[in-house]
């Protein structure tokens, strides 16, 4: 698969400057992303609370954002059935599966001709039920809740698996290279004493 480039990377060379970010380390970046993928809701809306203050603060990467955007959809409309209330959602949900394959697939157009939006998806690992869902969400009828909630799914498996997990990863084999340090001494040689060497050549030439 080819490699994203739609999330910030690990910098290991001291040449390359670092991308812009709204958390303050990567250390809290891994905290939130603890929360966001705890099982306990309370941790995730804690997560989805530092989310949106990064938000507010700009440079947030789209993988980040739609993440959120899954999971606040996932804990806040539980049970969401029939009425204005399913189309909300059905609106919300599509709408983050658009920008989803619109962020990923945009920065992969390179070259003289566009590529078609499934191919470059296919080529990046998204299921082609999302880029189906971006499909008909964009020039046809707006897909079910079921249909919906099935691709979320997907989407947050895929976002998982090709952002969270590699940074972490990433952060986690990071090689940092040690201070540099100056040489140790070398060992000095013991050396006549020009004093003695004169009183001896002093000595040769008296008869």
């Amino acid at each position: 698969a080819a490699p994203l480039s739609w999330y910030p990377r690990t910098m290991k060379a001291p040449e390359v400057l670092p991308r812009v970010v709204p958390w303050a380390s990567w250390r809290h970046w891994s905290i939130v992303m603890d929360k966001l993928f705890s099982d306990d809701p309370d941790m995730v809306r804690e997560g989805l609370d530092t989310v949106a203050m990064w938000r507010l603060r700009g440079s947030t990467p789209i993988a980040v954002e739609c993440t959120a955007d899954i999971l606040r959809a996932k804990i806040d409309n539980t049970g969401v059935s029939g009425g204005d209330g399913e189309i909300k959602i059905r609106l919300y949900l599509a709408m983050v599966l658009v920008r989803l394959v619109n962020g990923i697939t945009d920065p992969a157009q390179k070259g003289e001709y566009a590529k078609s939006v499934s191919m470059l998806a296919s080529r990046l690992g998204l299921s082609r039920i999302i880029v189906d869902i971006r499909h008909d969400a964009t020039h046809k009828r707006l897909p079910s809740l079921a249909l919906l909630k099935i691709a979320a799914d997907e989407a947050l498996m895929f976002l998982y698996a090709k952002y969270w997990e590699p940074q972490r990863h990433a952060l986690l084999t990071q090689e940092v290279p040690p201070p540099a340090c100056a040489p140790p001494p070398a060992p000095s040689t013991p050396t006549a004493n020009p004093a003695k060497k004169k009183k001896r050549r002093k000595s040769r030439n008296t008869p």
